[in-house]
């Protein structure tokens, strides 16, 4: 059978587990003693799963003790089917899974209900239903044997003896006869007391009363006054309507079938009856010595020895008496209104509160008294103001014993915006304007921000954190390799630096283990750009200019370069041949030197010859206002033109 619920009896732990699944946070239902309990009010769930289940976490104030009956159970919901199906849409796996895991829940649960068998469960099974049916409606057991008792004898034809009728069956002697005649039997009753029966003088004093005489009584009076007789055998209407609502036979019949006492004898020998610490039943309880006196009793002390003058009371705990010296007159503190204390007050794990809303706790010293904070074991005095959760504080402490210092600090009597605080002489605080604040030299450290993740200049990282950090850019005094940077605000700076917070962000990586000093100043200052000409290349580190710091429309005019200061190094020139008298040429292999008037080969150096091709293939335009001569004949391909322009001459030799 699959698990639907789980039980606990209560032991003052506040939290349940369960691991049955579920479909919803919502289907969890959770009972005490068969009392539905309400979530959020009563208790909270905690590490919830549908798969996993989760834990019951009751609430202060409500965390069941012994022996109080738990149970956590799931109450699938089915009010609503999971998945609803439209004509022409799709049937998904997983809304039939839902539907059915719905119904095959809500299965699981009746199914449990069913066949259980005890009550202990919170279901009622078969026998308990049977038993319920034999009792009429609005029967109640909360009788005790002596109401049971009076109830019987009370009644009219219940054949059950009275006190008065079993000490009037005493006074009959055994083998007593009735043979006696009507005048003896007359006799004898009219000269017995209280015998109900009239003697002549009675009759004669009855047959003076008229018939259909009364009293002055009214019927209410008269009805009072007999419902308050003894063993009267009349009910009143309360009771009569109580009587009408238990059915023949009903009630308990033994001690063990009442709903507050244990379900049988077993185990409980000797033992002694008493009212559950719940105070909602009856326990067996095992008393080995009977107290015979107040020092006896298992929750006092011992003994009555050196207690002479004390009083008893119930202990910090709850849980047993103790005696107490108590000086002046037993008192709550409420209703002292100058309660004083004889010795010191130990709060231990509790707190001074109060119990008016937004109320204060106020200390009054008398005169010239202050309110003190101690040092304690080797802990210098401390004050600490929290948050408003307590989960975090500021402390304000004491200086340590080895300073042996004792001084006063007095607050300014307004407060001024944007000042901060400072002291004279005599510990006279004081409001002073930033400007007059003390220059603070910056460490840097790595930061959690975009662009961060380095303490040191690594060539890529941006953003640092600053240990030292100003209210805004203008407050900081930057340097990187003697350069002073230009503060920003925002923080995305396009050039220098920008604050965010307690982070410096530049506008490019410095570079990989560049020299800097970062100065936090008292006021904000201004830092221009520096003028045209003004950075030597003394101040600028040999490799920090990189071509992405170079614009790529920018033009270095020849006019910045040295005369002869390119070397041919910096040139891409190819297969430089030996000598002199040598021209650069553009070559299937790029610039080169090459000859400068010569072309044909020999066993000489002699720069005789110069060669040039006999066919033209391409189209040419000889360059205005120059001259051009080839060495013929010369063959011009159809389709080719060679272009000379006017005053311009080509000369074939």
């Amino acid at each position: 059978m699959a698990t639907t619920f789980v039980d606990y009896t209560g032991d003052g732990n506040a939290t349940k587990a369960f691991t049955f699944p579920s479909i919803q946070q919502s289907d969890i239902k959770v009972t005490v003693d068969n009392v539905v309990k309400t979530a959020t009010t009563h208790y909270n769930i905690t590490s919830y799963t549908t798969t996993g289940g989760g834990n019951v976490v009751f609430t202060s104030g409500n965390i069941p003790a012994s022996p109080a009956k738990i149970r956590i159970a799931r109450d699938t919901s089915v009010e609503v089917a999971k998945a609803t199906y439209v004509a022409g849409s799709s049937v998904k796996a997983a809304d039939l899974n839902a539907n059915h895991e719905q119904l095959l829940f809500a299965a699981q649960e009746e199914q449990n209900v069913v066949n259980s068998t005890t009550t202990v469960s919170g279901f009622m099974s078969a026998a308990d239903k049977a038993k319920l049916d034999g009792i009429e409606t609005a029967a109640t057991a909360d009788q005790t044997a002596a109401e049971i008792r009076t109830l019987v004898e009370n009644a009219s034809d219940s054949n059950v003896f009275t006190d008065a009728d079993h000490s009037k069956l005493n006074g009959i002697e055994a083998g007593a006869t009735a043979d006696q005649s009507n005048a003896e039997i007359r006799a004898a009753v009219e000269a017995a007391s209280d015998s109900n029966v009239f003697t002549d003088a009675d009759h004669t004093k009855l047959n003076s009363v008229e018939t259909n005489a009364t009293a002055d009584q009214t019927n209410s009076e008269i009805k009072t006054a007999y419902e308050a007789n003894a063993d009267t055998n009349a009910f009143t209407d309360a009771e009569k309507t109580k009587l009408s609502g238990i059915s023949g036979g009903a009630g308990a019949t033994t001690f063990v079938s009442l709903t507050d006492t244990p379900t049988n004898f077993t185990g409980a020998a000797n033992k002694t009856v008493k009212v559950n610490s719940s105070g909602n039943a009856l326990e067996f309880v095992t008393v080995t010595t009977p107290a015979g006196n107040f020092a006896g009793l298992t929750d006092t002390p011992s003994s009555l020895t050196g207690q002479g003058g004390k009083t008893v009371k119930v202990n910090s705990a709850g849980n047993a008496l103790e005696f107490v010296t108590v000086t002046t007159p037993t008192q709550d503190i409420v209703d002292d209104t100058t309660p004083q204390l004889g010795g010191n007050l130990d709060v231990q794990t509790n707190e001074i509160t109060t119990s008016t809303t937004n109320g204060n706790v106020k200390v009054t010293p008398n005169g010239t008294g202050v309110v003190e904070i101690k040092g304690a074991g080797g802990a210098d005095g401390t004050l600490q103001l929290n948050c408003s959760a307590n989960s975090h504080g500021v402390k304000i402490k004491s200086p340590p014993h080895s300073a042996a210092q004792s001084y006063t600090l007095t607050l300014p009597s307004n407060i001024v915006n944007g000042q901060f605080l400072k002291t004279d002489a005599n510990g006279n605080l004081s409001w002073s304007a930033a400007g007059s604040q003390n220059i603070a030299i910056n460490t840097l450290s790595s930061s959690g921000g975009s662009g961060g993740g380095s303490a040191t200049f690594n060539g890529s990282a941006t953003r640092f954190t600053l240990s030292n950090p100003g209210t805004n850019a203008q407050a900081h005094l930057v340097s990187v390799n003697g350069v002073v940077q230009k503060p920003n605000s925002g923080t995305s700076p396009s050039e220098g630096f920008a604050i965010d917070g307690n982070d410096i962000i530049f506008a490019s990586a410095p570079a990989n283990g560049a020299d800097f000093f970062i100065l936090t100043l008292g006021n904000a200052i201004s830092i221009n750009t520096p003028a045209d000409d003004t950075v030597t290349s003394a101040k600028i580190v040999d490799g920090t200019i990189v071509n992405a710091d170079i614009n790529a429309s920018a033009a270095i005019a020849g006019s910045k370069l040295a005369d002869d200061s390119v070397t041919e190094a910096k040139l891409d020139i190819h297969a430089a041949p030996s000598g002199t008298d040598k021209i650069l040429g553009y070559t299937s292999n790029g610039m080169e030197w090459v000859e400068s008037a010569a072309g044909a080969t020999g066993g000489g150096t002699d720069k005789i010859f110069w060669e040039n091709g006999q066919t033209v293939t391409t189209n040419y335009t000889i360059t205005n206002n120059y001259n051009a001569m080839s060495a013929g004949p010369i063959t011009i391909n159809n389709g080719i033109a060679v272009t000379i322009g006017t005053g311009e001459h080509w000369t074939i030799v």
